[in-house]
C-alpha cells in the first residue's frame, strides 16, 4: 500500500472480524456501532466494492513529470494546496475502490457519471489505487482551521522586531500561548477538534521550500501556524539567510510558486 495514503472502511459491530479497528462510530449511549478497519490495495488489478462508508487520508504527493507520483481528481478538494494537499475525505454512497495495478499512474477517466473520484499512482507508489463514491464528505476540519487562522492574522505581530522574512516567506510573532490553548481561545469547540487540528511532528515542518522543527502545528494551505521552542528556519534556496525564531507561536505565510519556489 502506498504509505502516503491509507484507506479504511466502515462495518457494523456484529460483522467485525478477528481484526482489530483503527477506529469506533459511537451511538448517542456511547456504545460502539461501527468500526473503521484498515484496507490495503492489493498491487495487482482489481476493483473492490464497499456497502458502507470509506475513508482516505493522508499527502497526496506529485512530482514534476508526474511520472514518480501523480494523483487526479474530478471535483475540487478542500485543500487549497496544487502540489502536495494533505486530504481527509469520507466516500459514501456506492464506493468502489479500484486497484490500478503496480506502479500504474493515477486514473478516474472509468468512474461513473455523477459520481466523485480520486486517484492516486505513479512509479514509485506499489498500490496505486482510484475511489469513488456519490458522495465525498470533508473530515479535515477546515471551517475550524480557518477559524484559528483568521484569529492568529488578528493578533500576529507587525513590529519590524518580530516580523521576518526568507525569499517569499514571511513569519510574524503571534505570542507565548501553547498550539492548543490558542486554538481553545480561537473558539474551537471540544479536545475533539483541537487534537484533530493539532499536529505534533516528529520530522520537520515544511512550507514549499522552507522548513524548521517545531513542537506543534496548524496548517493551511500556504501558512501554517507552529509552536516553537526557539528553533531556526531554513531553505537551501537562501543557505545565507537562517531565520532564528524565539519561544512562541510564529504565523507562517508564502504565495504559492508558480514555477520555482522563490
Amino acid at each position: 500500500m502506498n504509505e502516503l495514503m491509507k484507506i479504511s472502511y466502515r462495518e457494523d459491530i456484529e460483522d467485525v472480524g478477528w481484526k482489530g479497528p483503527i477506529s469506533f462510530d459511537r451511538g448517542a449511549d456511547g456504545q460502539p456501532v461501527a468500526v473503521w478497519q484498515e484496507f490495503h490495495v492489493p498491487p495487482i488489478p482489481g476493483h473492490i466494492s464497499f456497502p458502507g462508508a470509506v475513508r482516505v487520508k493522508g499527502r497526496l504527493e506529485s512530482t514534476r513529470g508526474g511520472a514518480n507520483y501523480n494523483w487526479l481528481t474530478n471535483f475540487p478538494l478542500p485543500s487549497r494546496a496544487p502540489y502536495c494537499p494533505r486530504v481527509h475525505l469520507e466516500f459514501r454512497g456506492e464506493v468502489v475502490v479500484r486497484a490500478l495495478g503496480w506502479h500504474e499512474s493515477a486514473d478516474t477517466c472509468w468512474a461513473p457519471e455523477g459520481h466523485q473520484a480520486l486517484s492516486w499512482g505513479g512509479t514509485l507508489v506499489p498500490s496505486p489505487a482510484a475511489i469513488v463514491g456519490k458522495e465525498v464528505i470533508d473530515l479535515s476540519f477546515r471551517k475550524e482551521r480557518e477559524k484559528v487562522f483568521a484569529s492568529a492574522e488578528q493578533k500576529a505581530s507587525k513590529d519590524p522586531c518580530t516580523c521576518f522574512a526568507q525569499g517569499q516567506l514571511r513569519a510574524f510573532y503571534v505570542g507565548h500561548s501553547h498550539l492548543e490553548d490558542f486554538a481553545a481561545e480561537a473558539g474551537l469547540d471540544g479536545e475533539s477538534e483541537i487534537s484533530s487540528i493539532c499536529q505534533h511532528p516528529q520530522s520537520p515542518v515544511v512550507l514549499f521550500n522552507h522548513a524548521l522543527f517545531v513542537k506543534g502545528v496548524i496548517g493551511l494551505d500556504n501558512s501554517r501556524l507552529v509552536d516553537v521552542q526557539g528553533a531556526v528556519l531554513l531553505s537551501p534556496d537562501h543557505p545565507f539567510e537562517p531565520l532564528e525564531l524565539e519561544t512562541g507561536l510564529w504565523l507562517l505565510t508564502h504565495p504559492f510558486p508558480e514555477k520555482e519556489v522563490d
